[in-house]
């Protein structure tokens, strides 16, 4: 770590960072959704990984242009891909009132995440950038975010998607290296740090922020039991970037989609019954 990210919110040499990775939406578009979503009601957070056919409707998006492909490269499908970044969103947004999706939701508001691989000139930011998100200060409930360097690995992409999803409720940078909200891409962050720490880079008139707390405060607290999972709606058939189809391990097998193992039990009892209808009719056969 170099003590330059902490004191400008850079990162060091030619590592990806997150400065410059929040942007005013236009003023004619600044007015606060939080009530769209409904008193008491669970926050929604839709992941997108980019297929290069996404649309830029929101009022709150901080780009425009194709968005390149999401690539992954730490796991042979999709679906692995991205179990394996939600294991980590799952585990430093678990105590908040807030459940992932993969599908979009249709029938209220929502908070978006597109994650995308090769940085983000097509953006127009400096492909140093690791993300972006529109930022008010305040919670904006609605808003796009995006990751431009997912697809590496698992932990760095939840990094990028957490800060930036963090951003569009408000959260700034703190000069803490184990929370999300550290302006450099952390390799050992474990969430959103539940202590006051200094802010880095500061537009809203903060010295310091506790993360946790924060998002707490404006998300809610999770009011216990198990929450649904990200892949509960995701169809059965994901493949690839590659288009490759994908796998599903179970218990150390492999099983392609879309085939199916006879149970040979089964097939046991089915080949007895068989045998024994055949040989009472050849019985019956004989009689006089």
């Amino acid at each position: 770590m170099c003590a330059a990210a902490v004191a400008a919110a850079a990162g060091c040499g030619d590592e990806e960072s997150f400065d410059g990775d929040m942007v005013r939406p236009p003023s004619g578009f600044i007015s606060t959704a939080r009530s769209a979503l409904g008193s008491g009601s669970t926050n929604v957070i839709y992941l997108r990984y980019a297929d290069g056919s996404e649309q830029h409707t929101s009022d709150y998006d901080a780009c425009s242009g194709t968005v390149p492909v999401f690539d992954c490269t730490f796991a042979p499908t999709l679906v692995e891909c991205q179990s394996q970044i939600q294991a980590y969103l799952d585990q430093w947004f678990a105590d908040f009132n807030v459940i992932f999706t993969l599908t979009r939701p249709t029938h209220r508001k929502y908070y978006t995440a597109v994650i995308s691989s090769g940085g983000g000139a097509w953006c127009g930011v400096s492909d140093r950038v690791a993300g972006i998100a529109p930022f008010v200060c305040k919670d904006l409930a609605g808003g796009v975010a995006y990751a431009f360097y997912g697809g590496r690995n698992a932990r760095e992409t939840a990094v990028i998607v957490a800060q930036e999803l963090a951003h569009l409720v408000g959260l700034e940078h703190t000069a803490n290296p184990r929370d999300v909200m550290y302006p450099s891409i952390c390799s050992d962050c474990g969430g959103f740090v539940d202590d006051d720490t200094a802010v880095v880079g500061d537009i809203c008139d903060r010295s310091s922020q506790n993360s946790y707390k924060l998002l707490q405060r404006t998300l809610g607290a999770w009011p216990g039991g198990d929450k649904p999972s990200a892949f509960a709606d995701a169809p059965p058939d994901e493949t690839t970037p590659s288009g490759q189809s994908s796998s599903l391990a179970v218990a150390g097998c492999s099983v392609a989609p879309g085939r199916h193992s006879a149970d040979p039990v089964l097939v046991l009892v089915l080949v007895l019954v068989f045998v024994l209808v055949r040989g009472r009719s050849r019985t019956g056969s004989r009689m006089p």
